[in-house]
């Protein structure tokens, strides 16, 4: 399993830690990612292949006395026009149940946004269902905007939301 960036945030920025997931914890990633994203389809495919793709930076977020307590994937966005912005993607975001409403996602999404940055991303996009108010209150509330609607984006048939921050 590979990690492009090496950036990493220490417990001197605050209580939850961030830095890059190592091959240890493909397990966590699995089991959190089953269980946060279940409602919205089987992703037990495509996570492996994120996992694994060198261009997708894994970022863990950890509590002091605690192991991994959520995680966050920045991978590149293909460009659907000619002239489109670089940008990047969030992939996932999960955060473990009994650590929700905490600050950790946000974190994890603040974490992302610097990745992207940092890789030069000029805009970032990601997608999350309708249904899934918190996580729409969480991105609406860090910048991001609804650019359009897919009613095919889900497995499940769960409509999605995608939404978008220039960086």
């Amino acid at each position: 399993m590979t990690y492009a960036s090496s950036y990493v945030r220490g417990p001197e920025h605050g209580a939850i830690a961030i830095r890059l997931a190592r091959d240890g914890d493909l397990g966590f990633v699995r089991t959190l990612s089953a269980e946060a994203f279940a409602t919205y389809g089987d992703y037990s495919g495509v996570l492996p292949a994120w996992l694994g793709d060198p261009a997708v930076q894994t970022l863990l977020a950890e509590l002091p006395g605690e192991s991994a307590v959520g995680f966050a994937m920045l991978g590149p966005r293909r460009p659907h026009r000619l002239l489109a912005m670089p940008g990047g993607e969030l992939l996932a975001l999960a955060v473990a149940p009994h650590q929700r409403h905490r600050g950790v996602g946000r974190r994890l999404l603040l974490e992302v946004e610097h990745c992207a940055r940092a890789a030069r991303m000029r805009e970032l996009w990601l997608s999350t269902a309708t249904s899934n108010v918190p996580a729409r209150r969480l991105y609406s509330s860090a910048g991001f905007t609804v650019r359009t609607l897919d009613r095919r984006r889900y497995p499940s048939g769960h409509v999605a939301l995608e939404m978008a921050k220039r960086l």
